[in-house]
């Protein structure tokens, strides 16, 4: 995992994306700042050149998670045009995906309260963008939100339980649409 960059080219991204990938691997107890210097090849100083103390570090790797989860959700549904296509294939991927950044990220908001409050905000965002899309895809209003709620509940308990087989999440991806185009239908 180490990686050693020429100091003067290393940049804030440098080390927020490899605090990302230490929490990942390792967890949030890793980020201090002498080990994550260590791991770039740098002093501890470098650290603090490029972030006023740990709380500043934290922060922008909180933001750069969060660039990266957005970013991730406008890749996957900007090239489909009908709404339920979209709905369907954002619950697929994200069943599918890895996630144990999410669970680091889980784990260290018990401990954390700026990562605690950046996860109800992500969690609020991501239900917005689920509850949008139900309701461009002819979910009313009212409907829509409960049913964001249960899909995004149903990735959140999916990233905290051990993996499944692909077949069963398919199912449950599968009764999960019939209950959405159902009450699109049912307006």
């Amino acid at each position: 995992m180490s990686r050693v960059i020429p100091r003067d080219r290393l940049r804030r991204r440098d080390w927020t994306d490899l605090g990302l990938a230490v929490l990942e691997d390792e967890g949030f107890t890793a980020l201090s700042a002498l080990a994550l210097a260590k791991r770039l090849g740098v002093s501890r100083g470098s650290f603090y050149w490029h972030f006023r103390d740990l709380g500043d570090f934290e922060a922008a790797v909180i933001t750069r998670w969060r660039e990266l989860i957005f970013a991730a959700l406008d890749r996957v549904l900007g090239d489909i045009a009908s709404p339920v296509e979209r709905f369907e294939t954002l619950m697929r991927r994200t069943l599918a995906s890895r996630r144990r950044l999410e669970l680091a990220f889980r784990a260290w908001g018990t401990v954390n309260e700026q990562v605690a409050g950046a996860l109800l905000a992500v969690d609020a965002r991501r239900t917005d963008i689920m509850a949008r899309l139900l309701t461009e895809a002819g979910v009313p209003g009212p409907r829509a939100r409960p049913l964001a709620r249960l899909a995004y509940w149903t990735y959140l308990g999916h990233a905290v339980t051990a993996g499944h087989p692909n077949e069963e999440t398919d199912a449950v991806v599968d009764e999960l649409m019939k209950l959405v185009t159902g009450h699109a239908r049912n307006l």
